[in-house]
C-alpha cells in the first residue's frame, strides 16, 4: 500500500521555475526536459495557461473616496501679504566654539600650581579692560581664540628680564634624564617663534608618552610634542618669579583665518570676559 501511495504522489507533483529571459527558458527546457528524478522522467514546459482568478463572495471592493472641500484642507489663514505690515528677518544663528584645552580654567590652575606655586595670576588678568595693544603669539585657526601679550611698560620690562635670563642659562642648563621628566615638571625647551626660528622658553610637562613629552609653553600659550632628551632643567624659583607673559583672548566678532598668525600687533578694546571662562577676555579690533 505504501509504494502505491508514493507513486501516486509523485505523479501529481509539480513545480514552477521563473527565469530572467526567454533564452534562459529555452535553455532550461532543453537541459531539464526528460531528466530522471527518483527514477522518473520529468516534463518541463512553459506555463502559458494563466487564467485570471474568478472573484468570490469574500472579495470586497473599497468604496470611492469622497471629495473634501478646499476650505477644510487649505490653510487656516490668508497668507497673502497685507499693506502696512513689517516683515521680520529670521534670527541669525550664533556659532558656538569649543574653548581650547590650554585656555580652560582647570588646565591653567594646574599649570600655575606646578610652575609658579601661585594661582593669583589667573584672576588678575581678568581685570584688564578698555583700550589695549596686543602682541599676538598664537592663534587657533577659524576660531576667535588667541594668545597674546598685553603690551604695557611693566610687561615690556618683564619680557626683557626673562628672555635675558633664559638666554644666559640655556647653554649651561643640563638636559633632564627620562626618569626626571614627569607630568607636572617645569623645564626649558625650544619653541617655534615664527620666521625667526626657535627660542628656548619656559614650559610645563603636560603628559609623558614613551620617549616623547607633551609640553605647554607658558609664555606663548602653545602646546607641542618634543623628545624627552631635548628638555633642559629649569627648576630654580627665580626663573619662575615672572608670571606668564601670554594670556588668552577671544575676538568679539571675527574669527582667525586658517593660517597661523604670530607676532602681529592688534589694537582695539577689551570689552569684557567670556561668560563661561572669566579669565578669557573678549577683544574688539579697532576699525582701520
Amino acid at each position: 500500500m505504501a509504494p502505491q501511495l508514493t507513486s501516486l504522489l509523485l505523479l501529481r507533483s509539480f513545480g514552477f521555475l521563473e527565469l530572467a529571459s526567454a533564452d534562459m527558458v529555452k535553455l532550461a527546457i532543453k537541459r531539464m526536459n526528460g531528466s530522471l528524478v527518483h527514477g522518473r522522467r520529468i516534463t518541463v514546459a512553459v506555463a502559458e495557461d494563466r487564467r485570471a482568478r474568478e472573484p468570490t463572495n469574500m472579495d470586497t471592493e473599497m468604496p470611492d473616496l469622497e471629495p473634501i472641500p478646499w476650505e477644510e484642507t487649505g490653510p487656516k489663514c490668508d497668507l497673502s501679504p497685507k499693506a502696512n505690515t513689517q516683515t521680520l528677518d529670521p534670527p541669525k544663528l550664533k556659532v558656538l566654539y569649543a574653548i581650547p584645552m590650554e585656555m580652560r580654567t582647570l588646565f591653567l590652575l594646574r599649570m600655575l600650581g606646578d610652575c609658579f606655586k601661585d594661582v593669583g595670576w589667573l584672576f588678575s588678568i581678568a581685570k584688564v579692560v578698555g583700550k589695549a595693544a596686543l602682541l599676538v603669539l598664537d592663534t587657533v585657526p577659524q576660531t576667535p581664540f588667541f594668545w597674546a601679550i598685553h603690551l604695557t611698560e611693566e610687561c615690556h620690562q618683564a619680557m626683557r628680564m626673562l628672555f635675558r635670563a633664559l638666554a644666559e642659562s640655556e647653554s649651561c642648563a643640563p638636559f633632564l634624564t627620562k626618569q626626571e621628566v614627569q607630568q607636572g615638571t617645569r623645564c626649558l625647551a625650544e619653541c617655534i617663534v615664527g620666521d625667526e626660528g626657535h627660542a628656548w622658553n619656559r614650559c610645563w610637562v603636560v603628559e609623558k608618552v614613551d620617549d616623547l613629552a607633551v609640553v605647554f609653553f607658558v609664555d606663548f600659550g602653545r602646546s607641542a610634542t618634543v623628545p624627552l632628551n631635548s628638555l633642559r632643567k629649569l627648576d630654580r624659583d627665580d626663573f619662575w618669579a615672572i608670571k606668564p607673559l601670554a594670556q588668552p583672548f577671544a575676538l568679539q566678532e571675527e574669527v582667525f583665518p586658517p593660517q597661523l598668525m604670530m607676532r602681529k600687533i592688534l589694537e582695539g578694546k577689551v570689552v569684557g570676559p567670556l561668560k563661561t571662562e572669566q579669565h578669557i577676555l573678549k577683544f574688539a579690533i579697532k576699525d582701520e
